[in-house]
């Protein structure tokens, strides 16, 4: 999973972690991802508020 698709997810509007886990995968095989994501997930939808 590359940080483009995570971004494009959340632009197409899953904007909590459960619905990129949904969309994405992200996070469901190890989860040592998980703390990076939701970082993106926040700096992401901070950018968009902007």
């Amino acid at each position: 999973m590359s940080e483009e698709e995570i971004v494009s997810s959340i632009r197409r509007g899953n904007d909590t972690l459960g619905k990129l886990m949904q969309d994405t995968l992200c996070c469901t095989g190890c989860g040592t991802c998980r703390g990076k994501v939701t970082k993106l997930l926040a700096d992401t939808l901070a950018t968009r508020a902007e």
